[in-house]
Protein backbone atom coordinates (compact mmCIF):
# COMPACT_ATOMS: atom_id res chain seq x y z
CA UNK A 1 0.00 0.00 0.00
CA UNK A 2 2.69 2.45 0.91
CA UNK A 3 4.31 2.25 -2.68
CA UNK A 4 0.82 2.47 -4.11
CA UNK A 5 0.89 6.15 -1.99
CA UNK A 6 4.61 7.06 -3.12
CA UNK A 7 3.31 6.66 -6.51
CA UNK A 8 0.21 8.96 -6.54
CA UNK A 9 2.40 11.47 -4.64
CA UNK A 10 4.99 11.36 -7.37
CA UNK A 11 2.24 11.91 -10.08
CA UNK A 12 0.78 14.51 -7.87
CA UNK A 13 4.18 16.21 -8.85
CA UNK A 14 4.29 15.78 -12.53
CA UNK A 15 2.14 18.38 -13.82
CA UNK A 16 2.75 21.52 -11.33
CA UNK A 17 6.10 20.97 -11.35
CA UNK A 18 6.47 20.50 -14.79
CA UNK A 19 4.38 23.76 -15.61
CA UNK A 20 6.78 25.64 -13.27
CA UNK A 21 9.55 25.15 -15.74
CA UNK A 22 9.79 27.53 -18.19
CA UNK A 23 12.78 25.44 -20.35
CA UNK A 24 11.33 22.98 -22.62
CA UNK A 25 14.29 20.80 -22.73
CA UNK A 26 14.46 21.10 -19.01
CA UNK A 27 10.98 20.16 -18.94
CA UNK A 28 11.56 16.88 -20.80
CA UNK A 29 14.46 16.29 -18.51
CA UNK A 30 12.26 16.49 -15.70
CA UNK A 31 9.03 14.28 -17.08
CA UNK A 32 11.74 11.96 -18.46
CA UNK A 33 13.14 11.52 -14.91
CA UNK A 34 9.52 11.13 -13.30
CA UNK A 35 8.60 8.55 -16.12
CA UNK A 36 11.52 6.22 -15.10
CA UNK A 37 10.79 6.93 -11.72
CA UNK A 38 6.66 5.90 -12.15
CA UNK A 39 8.03 2.85 -14.45
CA UNK A 40 10.37 1.43 -10.75
CA UNK A 41 7.50 2.02 -8.91
CA UNK A 42 4.79 0.32 -10.78
CA UNK A 43 7.64 -2.15 -11.24
CA UNK A 44 7.36 -2.83 -7.85
CA UNK A 45 3.93 -2.79 -7.14
CA UNK A 46 3.60 -5.62 -9.81
CA UNK A 47 6.15 -7.77 -8.34
CA UNK A 48 4.40 -7.47 -4.81
CA UNK A 49 1.03 -8.42 -6.62
CA UNK A 50 2.67 -10.78 -8.90
CA UNK A 51 4.44 -13.68 -7.20
CA UNK A 52 5.69 -16.83 -8.31
CA UNK A 53 6.38 -20.07 -6.19
CA UNK A 54 9.35 -21.94 -5.58
CA UNK A 55 10.17 -23.87 -8.63
CA UNK A 56 8.38 -21.54 -10.83
CA UNK A 57 11.53 -19.80 -12.39
CA UNK A 58 11.13 -20.67 -15.70
CA UNK A 59 7.28 -19.05 -15.47
CA UNK A 60 8.69 -16.27 -13.44
CA UNK A 61 11.74 -15.21 -16.47
CA UNK A 62 8.73 -15.86 -18.94
CA UNK A 63 6.54 -13.21 -17.13
CA UNK A 64 9.59 -10.51 -16.68
CA UNK A 65 10.98 -10.95 -20.24
CA UNK A 66 7.01 -10.34 -21.60
CA UNK A 67 6.87 -7.78 -19.12
CA UNK A 68 9.93 -5.61 -20.29
CA UNK A 69 8.52 -5.87 -23.86
CA UNK A 70 5.06 -4.83 -22.98
CA UNK A 71 6.46 -1.52 -20.94
CA UNK A 72 8.64 -0.86 -23.80
CA UNK A 73 6.04 -0.99 -26.50
CA UNK A 74 3.53 0.40 -23.81
CA UNK A 75 6.13 3.78 -23.99
CA UNK A 76 5.41 4.42 -27.28
CA UNK A 77 1.59 4.73 -26.57
CA UNK A 78 2.71 6.75 -23.74
CA UNK A 79 4.94 9.02 -25.87
CA UNK A 80 2.12 9.78 -27.98
CA UNK A 81 -0.48 10.49 -25.27
CA UNK A 82 2.63 12.81 -23.66
CA UNK A 83 2.51 14.86 -26.64
CA UNK A 84 -1.50 15.19 -27.39
CA UNK A 85 -1.07 16.41 -23.74
CA UNK A 86 1.67 19.27 -24.90
CA UNK A 87 0.07 19.81 -27.68
CA UNK A 88 -3.20 20.40 -26.19
CA UNK A 89 -1.31 22.55 -23.63
CA UNK A 90 0.03 24.96 -26.33
CA UNK A 91 -3.08 25.26 -28.17
CA UNK A 92 -5.93 25.93 -25.14
CA UNK A 93 -5.54 29.67 -25.23
CA UNK A 94 -6.41 29.46 -29.33
CA UNK A 95 -8.28 26.57 -29.61
CA UNK A 96 -10.48 25.98 -32.12
CA UNK A 97 -13.09 23.24 -32.90
CA UNK A 98 -11.34 22.12 -35.86
CA UNK A 99 -7.71 21.50 -33.42
CA UNK A 100 -9.89 20.52 -30.79
CA UNK A 101 -11.58 17.58 -33.31
CA UNK A 102 -7.98 16.86 -34.17
CA UNK A 103 -7.01 16.19 -30.58
CA UNK A 104 -10.03 14.09 -29.80
CA UNK A 105 -9.14 11.95 -32.93
CA UNK A 106 -5.74 11.21 -31.86
CA UNK A 107 -6.43 10.82 -28.24
CA UNK A 108 -8.85 7.93 -29.63
CA UNK A 109 -6.07 6.38 -32.13
CA UNK A 110 -4.34 6.53 -29.03
CA UNK A 111 -6.57 4.58 -26.86
CA UNK A 112 -6.78 2.09 -29.80
CA UNK A 113 -3.89 1.49 -30.15
CA UNK A 114 -3.18 0.65 -26.00
CA UNK A 115 -6.26 -1.42 -26.08
CA UNK A 116 -4.73 -3.29 -29.15
CA UNK A 117 -1.20 -3.57 -27.49
CA UNK A 118 -3.15 -5.42 -24.50
CA UNK A 119 -4.94 -7.52 -26.27
CA UNK A 120 -1.42 -8.75 -28.23
CA UNK A 121 -0.06 -8.63 -24.73
CA UNK A 122 -2.40 -10.33 -23.31
CA UNK A 123 -1.81 -13.27 -24.88
CA UNK A 124 1.39 -13.40 -24.26
CA UNK A 125 0.95 -12.71 -20.98
CA UNK A 126 -1.85 -15.64 -20.66
CA UNK A 127 0.93 -17.96 -22.39
CA UNK A 128 3.81 -17.44 -20.43
CA UNK A 129 1.56 -17.90 -16.81
CA UNK A 130 -1.59 -18.86 -17.33
CA UNK A 131 -5.32 -16.90 -17.68
CA UNK A 132 -5.93 -16.29 -13.65
CA UNK A 133 -2.47 -15.02 -13.83
CA UNK A 134 -2.69 -12.49 -16.73
CA UNK A 135 -5.75 -11.25 -15.66
CA UNK A 136 -4.76 -10.42 -12.12
CA UNK A 137 -1.47 -8.81 -14.24
CA UNK A 138 -3.81 -6.34 -16.21
CA UNK A 139 -6.10 -5.61 -13.49
CA UNK A 140 -3.23 -4.04 -11.11
CA UNK A 141 -1.87 -2.68 -14.68
CA UNK A 142 -4.87 -0.95 -15.15
CA UNK A 143 -5.59 0.75 -11.88
CA UNK A 144 -2.56 1.93 -11.66
CA UNK A 145 -2.84 3.53 -15.14
CA UNK A 146 -6.18 4.81 -14.00
CA UNK A 147 -4.90 6.64 -11.04
CA UNK A 148 -1.90 7.72 -13.13
CA UNK A 149 -4.53 9.34 -16.09
CA UNK A 150 -6.84 9.95 -12.92
CA UNK A 151 -3.57 12.56 -11.69
CA UNK A 152 -3.18 14.09 -15.19
CA UNK A 153 -6.81 14.64 -16.10
CA UNK A 154 -7.49 16.97 -12.69
CA UNK A 155 -4.31 18.73 -13.10
CA UNK A 156 -5.48 19.99 -17.05
CA UNK A 157 -8.39 22.41 -17.44
CA UNK A 158 -11.17 21.49 -19.35
CA UNK A 159 -11.80 22.50 -23.07
CA UNK A 160 -13.20 25.91 -22.95
CA UNK A 161 -17.08 25.52 -24.11
CA UNK A 162 -17.67 27.87 -26.79
CA UNK A 163 -21.14 29.10 -26.53
CA UNK A 164 -22.73 31.30 -29.33
CA UNK A 165 -24.16 34.51 -28.05
CA UNK A 166 -27.57 35.25 -28.77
Amino acid sequence: MRKWIVLFVMLSLLVPAAAAIADEAQVNRYVEMLRQDIRDEKEAIIREAITFKEGEGKEAAAFWNVYRDYQNDMKKVTDVRLALIKDYAVNYDKMTDKKAEQIAKKVLENDKAALKLKDKYYKKFMKAMGASAANRFFQVENTLNMLIMLRINTELPLFLQRVPAK
